[in-house]
């Protein structure tokens, strides 16, 4: 499944196991595809500067960061963007530790959204590209 399309770019997030154990890794897959017939533009970069993530209960309230995550959302240290060009037809895969992030301690269901920066080659600027939204279910 995948988002809606935006600047030539879609993005697919799943997960490696639609339903985990909070103590087990809980790995989101990003897939961003190129749907266009020339390279377009990105940029490899930490997490908290290349995705937006929406992760929500069942009743639509935001789950908060982890001591990590929060950590990492904090630092402003210096990082290397660097920037990836995807071939027309090509996918650029990427995967994130969301319990790192996030805290999944409680038993439930859970809904995920990621929005990943991309180069919008109409405007010469910065875009998001929004993936399809997906539950997660912590027994």
């Amino acid at each position: 499944n995948w988002g809606a399309e935006n600047a030539g770019f879609k993005l697919s997030l799943s997960f490696e196991q639609q339903s985990a154990e909070y103590i087990y890794p809980i790995n989101a897959v990003l897939v961003l595809s190129n749907a266009t017939d020339q390279v377009l533009q990105t940029i490899r970069a930490p997490i908290k500067k290349a995705y937006r993530i929406l992760v929500t209960d069942i009743d639509g309230t935001s789950i908060p960061l982890t001591k990590y995550g929060q950590q990492q959302m904090r630092d402003d240290f210096n990082t290397t963007v660097q920037p990836i060009g995807i071939q027309p037809g090509r996918v650029f895969t990427e995967k994130i530790l969301l319990n790192r992030w996030y805290d999944l301690s409680a038993r439930g269901a859970y809904s995920v959204e990621v929005s990943r920066i991309v180069a919008d080659p109409v405007v010469k600027g910065w875009t998001y590209v929004t993936s399809n939204i997906v539950q997660l279910d912590i027994p």
